[in-house]
């Protein structure tokens, strides 16, 4: 829940400038112990943002992370950052001003196009720290999967189908429409202390890789 406080400072900080302010948590953050803040202003003069500034501190205690728009900005953002406003636009609390979220809309193909980026740049960040030995299988595969199963659920919501609540369920959906081998993760989802990473990232890396060399099918 957010402070009961935010609304007055929120108000105080862009006074006749605030259009809505919204909380809300990003599956893409999963480890996330507070709500995210998303404002939307009118116009952001530079005066605001060291009204801001000043008042930093006292934000911090009420959310984790920040988004500031003006409306412009964020009509024109939808397609840069549509996993991330998809979030907020099906799950986010009205706690200022009026909701302007409820008549947006995320095209798919730009969800696609987000989904795509994400999981080939985790391939590609996990293959470089391999390489130079910058990070441990161990770590390599802690630090991924939470975006892995991330994804599957976005993708699964791209194709329309129902977006379990589980990490394992959500993989095992996956597995319906892209063909890979589901028993590392599940094994890594299930089995988590019995699993020796060193054993099975091999296999952890060739399933990802089988996944993203089948992106194609999502334009169906």
């Amino acid at each position: 829940m957010f402070s009961p406080n935010l609304p007055d400072l929120l108000s105080h900080i862009y006074d006749a400038h605030l259009i809505g302010a919204y909380t809300y948590i990003a599956d893409l953050n999963p480890g996330a112990s507070r709500q995210a803040l998303l404002v939307v202003v009118d116009q952001l003069p530079f005066g605001v943002l060291k009204k801001q500034q000043s008042l930093s501190k006292a934000l911090r205690k009420c959310v984790s992370s920040l988004k500031l728009f003006t409306r412009e900005e964020l009509l024109q953002s939808l397609d840069v950052f549509p996993i991330e406003f998809l979030d907020i636009i099906n799950d986010h609390t009205l706690i200022a001003g009026q909701d302007c979220l409820k008549s947006l809309e995320v095209d798919p193909a730009h969800l696609r196009h987000e989904c795509e980026f994400y999981l080939r740049s985790t391939i590609l960040k996990i293959r470089e720290n391999f390489a130079f030995a910058d990070a441990s299988p161990k770590t390599l595969i802690t630090d991924s999967l939470p975006m892995v199963v991330s994804i599957s659920k976005y993708y699964l919501r791209l194709l329309g189908k129902p977006v379990p609540h589980t990490a394992a369920e959500a993989i095992i959906e996956l597995r319906h429409v892209v063909q890979f081998d589901t028993k590392v993760f599940l094994d890594l989802l299930t089995l988590k202390s019995k699993v020796k990473p060193d054993m099975v990232f091999e296999s952890y890396l060739t399933q990802l890789e089988a996944i993203s060399g089948q992106l194609d099918v999502l334009n169906a």
